[in-house]
């Protein structure tokens, strides 16, 4: 049984992702053909200047943008950092391109393959996306990027999850070989996974899986709906009402799993405004099952770019005979083929055996990290680079035994 409980409003619906006009922002609007040399650009730090750059670009036709890091009144909340920016360009005092970005203390993070850790003290500027209404990305985010370089406050930058083709990585792709820069580039390319919502779920199964698969993966709903015939639902939170009563009943939920014992969880660091603001805007639709009105497994998760990602998932390892984590995924999936609130479901980075089994769509992302040339930073691109280089040395080696580790973890933290 699908529970969907109605909000007490509408929230605003979200643009499509891929409109005439403008990219990466979803509004049609009419394009700019050709820029004067008068083109102007502007950074807009703090965050009154971002709730005054709302109106600008709300008219120029960018909001609402596909993520909500692109939205300056997000960003001015804080949710990000206490320091966030814009950079605009402007053709005759309209808004015509924009990134949005903050700095932040933060420590930076040494990747051991999948895992990470924290590093040295670092400052980091988190850039979020670029849209636009041109084509002439290359005038402008070398204005954008010089613009950004003179703050001497940021060690490293990072844009993370950015989409393979986009403007953005083409540009930063030519950085290397360009003379003259005064940074240094590292790129790390990941294939990500997605479901595409077809015509309907019963084609969905029959396009993507076998007879046999089909079969089993009915058989897992069924002997879990068994286990407590008409005590078991699923239930969909999207409005901001919903929110305190989903993040106590997943929490709960979150708090059996090895992942939250040894500090892995991300639901736990995820403020409560900043869930609000998800909801409020149209961008929240999380999902809980339940048995006998027991939380049993939980998918927090929000819209971006048209899809629904799928950011945080795990269940109730008591009941893990009944695969209760596969049987959510299934609903969910069920959930969106009926209701159409999104064009496809996005699992993201990592290449999990359940993603592969559901996915019927991949393609690349990637994260890219500048370093200043400049001491300290050099020092945390040295640090990068040898702690990457040692898992690739290692990783033959740990690979057989990844199994036993995770074993050992769950084991010790149900201890």
């Amino acid at each position: 049984m699908l529970e969907e409980v109605k909000p007490r409003f509408s929230p605003a619906p979200l643009p499509p992702e891929h409109a005439r006009g403008t990219r990466d922002c979803g509004n049609e609007i009419p394009p700019v053909s050709d820029l004067p040399g008068s083109l102007a650009v502007r950074r807009h730090e703090g965050q009154e200047a971002l709730r005054a750059l709302v109106g600008p670009l709300r008219s120029a036709g960018f909001l609402p943008a596909s993520i909500a890091a692109m939205q300056p009144d997000y960003l001015a909340e804080g949710f990000e950092g206490n320091q966030p920016g814009a950079v605009v360009a402007y053709s005759k005092g309209r808004p015509v391109a924009y990134v949005t970005y903050a700095v932040r203390r933060t420590r930076f993070l040494l990747e051991f393959g999948p895992r990470a850790c924290r590093g040295l003290p670092c400052r980091q500027l988190r850039l979020f996306g670029y849209a636009t209404q041109t084509d002439h990305h290359g005038l402008i985010l070398d204005q954008f990027f010089q613009s950004l370089l003179e703050d001497k406050t940021w060690h490293v930058a990072q844009i993370l999850d950015l989409p393979d083709h986009s403007p953005l990585a083409e540009y930063l792709r030519q950085l290397p070989i360009q003379p003259g820069r005064n940074w240094s580039l590292a790129c790390k390319t990941f294939e990500t996974f997605q479901v595409k919502i077809e015509e309907d779920f019963e084609s969905y199964l029959r396009n993507n899986f076998n007879k046999k698969t089909r079969y089993n993966l009915k058989r897992e709903v069924r002997l879990l709906e068994a286990a407590a015939p008409g005590q078991v639902a699923t239930r969909i939170y999207s409005s901001p009402d919903q929110v305190a009563e989903f993040l106590r009943d997943a929490r709960r939920i979150a708090q059996r799993t090895y992942q939250w014992k040894f500090g892995f969880n991300t639901l736990r660091a995820v403020p409560l405004a900043k869930v609000l603001y998800f909801a409020q805007h149209g961008r929240m639709r999380s999902y809980i099952l339940f048995i006998r009105d027991v939380p049993v497994a939980y998918c927090a998760a929000r819209i971006r770019r048209g899809a629904l990602s799928y950011d945080d998932v795990g269940y109730d390892p008591q009941f893990a005979q009944l695969n209760p984590g596969k049987v959510l995924l299934y609903k969910i999936l069920e959930d969106l083929h009926k209701n159409r609130a999104v064009r496809e479901l996005e699992f993201g980075r990592g290449s999990a055996q359940y993603k592969r089994l559901f996915a019927n769509s991949s393609r690349r992302a990637l994260d890219l990290t500048l370093y200043r040339h400049e001491p300290y930073s050099q020092l945390l691109r040295l640090l990068a680079s040898t702690a990457d280089a040692g898992y690739q040395c290692l990783r033959p080696l740990i690979r057989p035994w990844v199994p036993h580790i995770k074993r050992r973890f769950r084991d010790q933290a149900s201890a």
